[in-house]
C-alpha cells in the first residue's frame, strides 16, 4: 500500500542477551521509489532539481560494542534532472557552469555509495559517486577545447609575427641560388 514505492524490506536484530556483547544490526532495502520534484542543490550558480526518477536504496548498519559501521548505496535510474534559473557568471567560470549544466541535464542514471565508521558520536563518512566522472568529462572537454583554441591563436600569432622576417630570409636565399648557378 505504499504509494510511489515498488517494495520495501526492513530487517533488524537487537541482541541484548549479553549486555557486554551488545550488537544491533539493521538492514533497509527500498526499490523503485518514484521521486518527483526534489531539490538536490540550492545554489545561485547551479540550482539542481530531480524532476523525476526511480530510486533504489540499500542501508546496512551495525552497532557493536560502541562501534558503528554502515554502508548506504543509492541508485537513480530513468532520471530527468533540471537546472533551475541561475545566476550566470562571466568568462571561463560561466563556460564551466554551462558545461556542467549540460552534462547534468543529460544524466539519466546515478549511483552513490557512503561508508560510515566510528562511533555514533564521532564517525567518518566516505562518499563515492559516478557523478565525479560525468563532471570530470564535461569540464575536461571544455579545457581541451580551450587549449585547442589557445594553441590555434598562438600559432596564428607566431606565424603573423614571423611572416615578414621569413619572407626577407627567403628572398635573400633566392639571391644565393643565382650565385650558386654561376659557380656551377
Amino acid at each position: 500500500g505504499l504509494k510511489g514505492l515498488r517494495s520495501a524490506a526492513l530487517e533488524g536484530t537487537f541482541d541484548r542477551v549479553d549486555p557486554a556483547a551488545r550488537k544491533d544490526v539493521l538492514t533497509l532495502k527500498l526499490r523503485g521509489y518514484e521521486a518527483r520534484d526534489v531539490k538536490l542543490v540550492e545554489s545561485a550558480s547551479l540550482p539542481l532539481a530531480l524532476k523525476e526518477g526511480l530510486a533504489d536504496l540499500d542501508v546496512s548498519a551495525t552497532l557493536e560494542k560502541g562501534g558503528l559501521t554502515a554502508r548506504i548505496t543509492a541508485g537513480l535510474r530513468s532520471a530527468r534532472l533540471a537546472v533551475e534559473k541561475f545566476e550566470e557568471r562571466p568568462g571561463l567560470a560561466g563556460r564551466v557552469d554551462a558545461a556542467i549544466r549540460s552534462a547534468l541535464t543529460g544524466l539519466t542514471s546515478l549511483s552513490l555509495t557512503a561508508e560510515i565508521s566510528g562511533t555514533p558520536e564521532d564517525f567518518d563518512v566516505k562518499v563515492r559517486s559516478d557523478i565525479d566522472d560525468v563532471l570530470k568529462s564535461a569540464v575536461g572537454g571544455l579545457v581541451r577545447d580551450q587549449m585547442a583554441g589557445f594553441e590555434k591563436e598562438l600559432r596564428e600569432a607566431i606565424e603573423s609575427e614571423a611572416a615578414g622576417p621569413l619572407e626577407k630570409l627567403n628572398s635573400g636565399l633566392k639571391g644565393l641560388d643565382g650565385i650558386g648557378l654561376e659557380l656551377d
